[in-house]
């Protein structure tokens, strides 16, 4: 949480202040309110690191799926499929029966969470959630053609880490269709 919250860090910056000004006005030295504003400006530039420099585990996992749905609303499936496992037959031969079909025009991920990640299996697992919203066109025999828009929440989708922070997307997908 603090390598993804700035917020957090300002109000931590923000608390050094004010206690170091509170120290100052009841002692009346003013060394404690330039410590204060010294550490406020120490935690935020910490801050600052941690949420915008620091990569995280977590921070590679989302990587991982923003970029697989940046892939695929550029349409370039095979791309999109270099952000899943060699392992992930299955769902690799259904992106590709899918995509064959439908030209994206928008893929967006909100909700993003990472649920749980297993550092003691080898190699290392996550778990996570989020929501999709997909917008294209279909020409499909079965579905018909023209325009579409989806929701689409997968509850579990599982990563494993194939190289030392290199995560890739399993088969092990569970999803269902948004209710609204």
């Amino acid at each position: 949480m603090l390598t993804n919250n700035l917020s957090i860090w300002v109000f931590m910056a923000t608390a050094c202040v004010v206690a170091g000004f509170a120290l100052s006005q009841g002692t009346t030295k003013r060394v404690y309110f330039l410590s204060g504003i010294g550490a406020g400006f120490v935690v935020l530039a910490l801050g600052i690191w941690s949420v915008f420099f620091l990569m995280t585990d977590e921070k590679r996992i989302r990587a991982v799926v923003e970029s697989a749905a940046q892939a695929f609303e550029a349409n370039d499936v095979e791309k999109g499929l270099g952000y899943f496992s060699q392992e992930a037959r299955l769902i690799s031969k259904e992106a590709r029966s899918h995509m064959s079909s439908v030209e994206l025009e928008r893929v967006k991920i909100s909700n993003f969470q990472v649920e749980e990640i297993n550092r003691y299996k080898s190699p290392r697992a996550a778990i996570a959630s989020f929501r999709c919203a997909v917008r294209g066109k279909c020409s499909n025999q079965y579905w018909g053609s023209g325009p579409f828009t989806t929701l689409i929440d997968f509850t579990s989708v599982e990563l494993r880490e194939e190289a030392r922070g290199e995560w890739k997307i399993t088969d092990r997908v569970v999803f269902k269709q948004a209710s609204l």
